[in-house]
């Protein structure tokens, strides 16, 4: 099985973890299964698997963008099985700045970061403006084109 698309972090501490940051350092396939082998094989049906890998969706929010894609670089650095994307979700669009797009990039020059995401349009929610979440999705597949990522 390969996941992909998860949110490391957010995994993490959904399963207890009080410090998912720093536990994202190690071998976090490994952890996640250790912590959560249960549920994956009741999900599975109790079919015999494998976890090969996963890519880890780190999305730029709020005060933790910096931090998001700091461990985002990290956990990819730190377990061969995990791979990442970095953009800025339509819910925080409103936040694109130079700094973003600075820091969006240099981590999708990154060995192993493979897409730019997670991105797009939600008019459902509007938590950011319509013409916010437009410039900043314009903004990311321009980057996407630039650097050959999906």
């Amino acid at each position: 099985v390969f996941d992909s698309h998860t949110h490391i972090g957010m995994t993490l501490k959904r399963l207890g973890e009080k410090r998912p940051l720093e536990v994202a350092q190690g071998q976090v396939v490994s952890k996640l299964m250790e912590k959560d082998e249960e549920r994956v094989n009741t999900a599975l049906q109790g079919e015999n698997f494998d976890l090969l890998g996963c890519i880890n969706v780190n999305c730029w929010a709020d005060a933790a963008g910096p931090k998001s894609f700091k461990a985002g670089l990290k956990v990819q650095h730190t377990d061969e099985r995990v791979f990442g994307t970095y953009g800025v979700h339509p819910h925080e669009a409103s936040k694109w700045s130079a700094e973003v797009e600075q820091r969006m990039r240099a981590a999708l020059k990154m060995e192993k970061s493979v897409a730019v995401g997670e991105t797009g349009l939600d008019y459902f929610r509007n938590l950011s403006a319509k013409h916010e979440q437009e410039q900043a999705f314009r903004a990311q597949m321009r980057i996407a084109t630039e650097l050959n990522l999906p």
